[in-house]
């Protein structure tokens, strides 16, 4: 039974709810061991000395924060073998400018067969301060969610006089480049002076380990580790993609845990109610016009929503006084000549109707 908002849950490819799955686990099952797992979580994290709460902006997309993966020639760091190390020092003082965010980093890979295409998409896409041969290096990143424009401003003018710094991509947005990114870092989340990730499972809670190589302790910061299976599920933020094919286990774990039942949004009917409906044309129609979706009527608006909910994931699930069952999800909207214009959308779930309504729009 959900007790607690959860803000994130990342099954997306952790190989245990694969296993669970093949081993014919029923839903009950896999429910109660995901909730014990979440309860251990959080009283781990608070015998270290943080609320799980506090994590939300690192666990959360935020329609009103950037995210930005600055990128590394790893060929121009005084030793390429750990160019890692050096990078990372360069980068950390800045972190201290974030109360809260994750952070990954990681080699840009240049698949095989899709390497050409992988390189073509990130020189599009790069707003460069060094010239660097993508094709001729080993490219080395740090994704940074919940920025601000002043941080991404200040952190670009400083490290333009790195030589290895190649330059850096807004990555808010949608993008093949972020569903790339996705699938090629790892993370831990920064909290004030905390920097917290995951180590081996043979560890007990209680020891605190760096498992990076990075100077992390050097840079301040103060260690809170917590074994992997825990730290990855709940607490790796996932960067935004779509439900792609074969992959649809994430989406089914996740309404599995909400509501008890293992399913797809797919075979759901969506709807707002009409007061609802004027409520978010008043309090909320300069995001509808900013999204230049303002002239939509209720059905049209709910269709829009319906059609974009598969494309991202579902976060902050919840109870409701009332009992009813609460999720939200990012939802971005094509404009003529302009960006995609990102809006949340918070909803609530009736499994015995099959019906999802949507509660807010900002």
């Amino acid at each position: 039974m959900l007790k607690d908002i959860i803000h994130t849950i990342n099954s997306r490819d952790h190989i245990l709810f694969e296993l669970l799955r093949q081993d014919s686990v029923t839903d009950s099952d896999i429910e109660q061991s995901v909730f014990s797992s979440f309860e251990k979580t959080r009283n781990v994290l608070k015998e270290k000395g943080v609320k799980y709460n506090n994590l939300k902006s690192a666990l959360v997309p935020n329609n009103k924060k950037s995210e930005i993966c600055l990128f590394f020639d790893a060929h121009k760091t005084r030793n390429s073998t750990i160019y890692g190390v050096e990078i990372m020092d360069k980068f950390l003082p800045f972190l201290k400018l974030i109360n809260t965010c994750s952070v990954f980093h990681g080699d840009y890979v240049f698949w095989n067969k899709h390497s050409s295409e992988n390189i073509y998409e990130l020189e599009q896409k790069m707003i460069y301060s060094n010239h660097s041969d993508l094709r001729m290096t080993r490219v080395f990143c740090i994704y940074v969610n919940n920025v601000d424009d002043n941080f991404i401003k200040k952190i670009n003018k400083s490290l333009s006089k790195y030589v290895a710094y190649i330059g850096y991509v807004d990555v808010t947005r949608t993008s093949k480049l972020k569903w790339l990114l996705s699938s090629m870092l790892g993370s831990f989340i920064k909290h004030n002076d905390y920097i917290i990730m995951g180590h081996e499972e043979d560890r007990s809670n209680d020891e605190n380990v760096n498992m990076s190589i990075y100077p992390l302790e050097k840079n301040g910061f103060k260690i809170r580790s917590i074994q992997n299976i825990l730290f990855n599920i709940f607490l790796s933020y996932k960067i935004e993609r779509p439900v792609l094919s074969g992959f649809e286990l994430d989406e089914e774990i996740s309404l599995l845990v909400l509501c008890g039942i293992s399913d797809s949004t797919e075979n759901y009917n969506f709807y707002i109610k009409d007061d609802k409906f004027e409520y978010l044309k008043n309090a909320h129609g300069v995001n509808l016009k900013n999204a230049q979706i303002d002239s939509l009527d209720n059905d049209e608006l709910t269709s829009l929503i319906k059609d974009n909910i598969r494309k991202n994931y579902i976060f902050n699930f919840k109870e409701a006084p009332d009992g009813a069952k609460c999720f939200g999800t990012i939802i971005e909207v094509p404009r003529k000549g302009k960006d995609n214009y990102r809006l949340t959308v918070g909803m609530k779930i009736n499994t015995n109707d099959k019906i999802v309504e949507v509660t807010t729009v900002y």
